[in-house]
């Protein structure tokens, strides 16, 4: 069965993981562009300590748990010149014209920060959050692309047949929760395969299952429930 471009993506966007992944990867560069990025200069650059002067101050749309995040514009000496830099923190209290002690990279005297506080109105937590975020979004996404690169190679060639459940296997989840893996067994030219599936119960609903599979890789194989209900339609599969 050839599906028609515009299935093809609706395939593509019917997949929950798809999507969840997208908002994760979505979310987590969105933190990165306010994380503390400048803190690299810090972790390998020599830095060294000035006396600065505070220029003003302001809110941002940030918090720190229950406490706001502020932002500080300041001047500081450094190499004969007079450098401008901005900090953001939740625990100082600054006002203009106030003295404030300015750390910056000695190889690079315009990364500065107020010391005690962040380049970044997310500072560090800001990458971690971000990086986690938009780590676990791509693999969500990868898997779910691989997922469908998969079955539409399966329903290029699809061809259905009877499977019957075996047996349930079961593996120690978190939370002392299981999570259980039904087992479908199902013949082509002689030869047994088996479709494990993941199920929320260790009894499946029926003992018997359709399966769709792809001709040339009997292998690669999904339940006929398992498929958007338009798939279903234009396979012409029985509706249960």
């Amino acid at each position: 069965m050839q599906l028609s471009v515009t299935d093809r993506i609706r395939l593509a966007y019917s997949q929950v993981e798809l999507w969840f992944g997208l908002l994760f990867s979505l979310v987590g560069f969105g933190t990165l562009t306010q994380a503390n990025w400048e803190n690299f200069y810090f972790w390998f650059d020599s830095v060294t300590t000035v006396p600065g002067r505070i220029v003003t101050t302001y809110p941002t749309n940030v918090s720190d748990g229950d406490r706001p995040v502020r932002g500080y514009t300041y001047r500081y000496p450094a190499v004969g010149l007079e450098w401008a830099g901005t900090s953001f923190s939740s625990d100082s209290t600054l006002l203009p014209g106030q003295r404030a002690d300015v750390e910056y990279c000695v190889a690079h005297p315009a990364v500065s920060r107020l010391k005690g506080t962040d380049s970044a109105p997310m500072g560090t937590t800001g990458l971690q959050v971000g990086l986690t975020l938009g780590g676990a979004g791509l693999v969500m996404s990868w898997r779910s692309t691989q997922r469908v690169h998969r079955l539409l190679i399966l329903l290029d060639d699809a061809v259905t047949t009877q499977s019957v459940y075996e047996r349930t296997s079961t593996e120690p989840g978190q939370d002392d929760e299981k999570h259980y893996t039904l087992h479908y067994v199902y013949q082509v030219a002689h030869q047994r395969y088996t479709l494990r599936v993941d199920s929320p119960s260790a009894t499946p609903s029926r003992k018997q299952e359709l399966v769709v599979f792809q001709g040339a890789n009997p292998a690669n194989a999904v339940l006929a429930t398992a498929l958007p209900a338009f798939v279903q339609v234009k396979l012409a599969l029985p509706r249960v």
